[in-house]
Formats: structure tokens, sequence, C-alpha cells
């Protein structure tokens, strides 16, 4: 589901819930179908840019490993489809979840890369 983003720089904000239920664990397949509708919305509505945080990493406990892998593979499987997205940033707002996208990333056709930023607030 696709909201407006109110007074940040974005057009949209795609929720993409990968609990079940407020505060309760998640998992490897709830990450990826979180992913995939996500990815999916911004392809009806046409967006062309996206960016998405360590998805179930947090509240979810899940593995920044498991959940970087998931994310990514489902990512590359998107782009496969002919994806009207020509730009898919993920933020890492922790070093491990910044060191777990990159190696999930390394593991990508030539056609993914990753820059290498940190933001810190």
């Amino acid at each position: 589901m696709a909201t407006t983003a109110g007074k940040l720089k974005a057009k949209y904000v795609i929720h993409a819930p990968t609990m079940e239920r407020p505060a309760m664990p998640t998992s490897k397949r709830n990450v990826r179908l979180a992913t995939r509708g996500a990815l999916e919305c911004a392809r009806q509505l046409g967006i062309t840019s996206l960016a998405f945080p360590g998805m179930g990493t947090g509240v979810g406990g899940l593995n920044v490993e498991d959940a970087t892998s998931v994310m990514v593979d489902e990512i590359k499987r998107h782009a496969e489809s002919g994806t009207p997205l020509k730009r898919i940033i993920l933020v890492g707002f922790a070093s491990d979840l910044t060191h777990a996208f990159g190696k999930a990333l390394q593991k990508s056709p030539p056609n993914f890369c990753m820059q290498n930023k940190a933001y810190i607030e």
C-alpha cells in the first residue's frame, strides 16, 4: 500500500510490513513477500526510484544476513521481469546492515552495484 510522503522529499511511502502483528518476530518468507509487494506497488505506480531499509531486521528480529540476502534476491528477480525501476537504494542504518547488503550484492550480476555511503544525522 502506498500513501503520500507528506513533507518528505519523495512522492510516496510504500508500506510493506514484515510482521503479521506488531512487535512479532518475522521470517525470511515474510521479508521476501514484503519486498515483492513493495516492488510490485512501485511498478503499478510507475515509480523509477525506490529506497529500502533492512526489512525485518529491527523489531522483527531477523538476522541481517538472512534479511538482506532475501531482499537482494527478490530485487534481482524483479529486475529480470522488466521493471521500470532504474534505481533501488538499500539503506543500512547501522554498519552491520550496510556490510550485509554489500555482501548480498557481491553475489549479484554485474548490473547491480553498490555505492558505499554512510549518512549520519
